[in-house]
């Protein structure tokens, strides 16, 4: 589960993101997780991206339409399935089961920037530099929790259409 705050600490997105152990998904802070900012539209140059691992914490027995912020799993026989939903409420909105998060451990994620220096001269080429970060664990406490999934369920349910992320590429497929 992925939770995008701008700099003055509001969430702006959230999604769910399916991943199986020992996978690896790949998302774009640009492409994916700030593309739809939500309420404020906050500024994009600083914030905090928080990852809860989490099992998949919704299941409906037939297929239902979903927003963008929760991603099924797949699809099982009579059309019910699984998903992530970062919210741990919206199942009863469309009549399905979902699951408050209950944090798991294990999960790893780093941070890759690639950075343009200084042109050549003779080539008017940027030279480009990476760094690579991993990110700090830390475990949750129940009210930043429900504090996220608060948050979150406010940015699935308040019909503005903004406030989703996505999940990027990699691993289990994130399409219903």
């Amino acid at each position: 589960m992925i939770y995008v705050f701008d700099d003055i600490e509001e969430m702006q997105a959230c999604c769910g993101c399916p991943v199986t152990p020992d996978g690896l998904r790949t998302a774009s802070v640009i492409n994916n997780l700030t593309k739809n900012f939500g309420v404020n539209r906050g500024n994009l140059n600083a914030g905090v991206i928080d990852i809860v691992s989490n099992a998949p914490n919704l299941h409906a027995s037939k297929s239902k339409t979903l927003p963008a912020q929760i991603a099924a799993i797949g699809i099982g026989q009579g059309g019910g399935f699984f998903a992530c939903d970062p919210s741990g409420q919206y199942g009863p909105t469309i009549g399905a089961t979902s699951t408050a998060l209950a944090p798991e451990p294990g999960l790893l994620a780093y941070q890759s920037h690639v950075e343009g220096n200084v042109p050549v001269p003779a080539t008017s080429t940027l030279i480009k530099g990476t760094t690579v970060e991993e990110f700090t664990d830390a475990v949750p406490d129940q009210i930043h929790l429900n504090n996220l999934q608060n948050f979150c369920l406010f940015l699935i349910t308040n019909g503005s259409g903004t406030g989703a992320c996505s999940c990027g590429a990699g691993d289990v497929s994130s399409k219903h």
